[in-house]
């Protein structure tokens, strides 16, 4: 099932993620499935807060990627060739650090065609540190009025924060993405999400900010939510703005592992 987006700009569904998305010494993994009835240039597709995320972009059958800096970063994609009416499934992992930089890795699939790594070019270079958000949205960027138009589903976001080359991403260098990492990172999450698989096994450490915590919103929807850091409820609160379920379902059926929450030690 998925939710329509865009019978009002500021339709949104939000939830608290558990720690910083964008901010320094950061990478968020987001992943799902969207289906635009209208492309209209700055639609948000998702965001953390009001600014890190990915809309329409100007030329709008591609994406604009920004994050969250005294003169923000700007990021556009080539190849993700979207049309209206289609399922996209696609993910985004980005990576932050005030020295270093940032990073978007993005790869685009559809119903018929695996996940392929499409080119992302520096449309406006940051300038000062990145400032990070803990509030997720689907559907839009965080509290505007610039709301997606069309379905989403099976959204998930897996997180990763301070420690360097640890579960659940294993970035080594924050502000960066080897090409290594980017593969593995799709061969982990972004495939398996692609087919509807969110029982694959997921690594984590001795570390309790390690780990991953799935939501569910309402039986039988289709927004997930991933977080990577220590929570105090199996679910956290979800907030729906505007936003109304739909018969209409994404491509594939998601998944799950029961129970909603997988936290461990080891490997």
């Amino acid at each position: 099932m998925a939710y329509t987006f865009g019978a009002g700009t500021g339709d949104d569904i939000t939830w608290g993620a558990g720690l910083s998305m964008g901010v320094s010494d950061s990478a968020t993994l987001v992943t799902g499935w969207w289906r635009p009835t209208t492309l209209t240039a700055t639609r948000g597709l998702w965001s953390a807060g009001n600014v890190l995320g990915a809309e329409i972009d100007s030329t709008t059958d591609e994406l604009r990627l920004r994050t969250d800096n005294t003169t923000d970063g700007q990021w556009t994609t080539s190849g993700v060739d979207m049309a209206i009416n289609n399922w996209y499934f696609l993910a985004f992992l980005v990576s932050c650090q005030n020295t270093t930089g940032g990073a978007w890795r993005v790869w685009r699939a559809t119903p018929d065609t695996p996940p392929v790594e499409v080119t992302v070019s520096v449309a406006t270079a940051r300038v000062g540190n990145f400032t990070g958000n803990a509030t997720f949205y689907i559907g839009n960027k965080g509290t505007g009025t610039v709301a997606f138009q069309g379905q989403a589903a099976n959204v998930a976001v897996v997180g990763q924060s301070v420690g360097t080359n640890r579960p659940p991403l294993r970035i080594a260098t924050y502000g960066s993405i080897t090409q290594a990492e980017a593969d593995a990172v799709r061969d982990q999450y972004v495939i398996p999400h692609w087919r509807g698989d969110y029982t694959q096994p997921t690594p984590f450490g001795s570390d309790s900010g390690d780990c991953l915590w799935l939501n569910e919103l309402n039986v039988g929807a289709a927004v997930r939510g991933w977080r990577s850091n220590v929570y105090t409820a199996d679910y956290p609160t979800v907030t729906i703005n505007g936003a109304t379920f739909t018969q209409e379902g994404p491509p594939r059926v998601a998944r799950l592992l029961a129970p909603p929450h997988i936290c461990g030690t080891g490997l």
